[in-house]
């Protein structure tokens, strides 16, 4: 969504809502700031091992 969808959204419950935290899995980044400091240095954040997923291979061999 884009900001100016998002800032059309409105709350009809006559309720304030508030937004007091946040969670990720930030590439090379152990929490939000530093993703966003490795970001601005330009830091290659792609890797490649595959630790956070693991892959099986099925290899076959005639």
């Amino acid at each position: 969504m884009d900001d100016k969808k998002a800032c059309k959204l409105r709350n009809n419950s006559g309720e304030e809502i508030v937004i007091s935290g946040i969670a990720g899995r930030f590439p090379n980044s152990d929490n939000m700031h530093q993703f966003r400091k490795n970001l601005f240095n330009k830091v290659d954040l792609v890797r490649e091992d595959h630790g956070r997923w693991k892959i099986v291979l099925n290899v076959y061999v005639c």
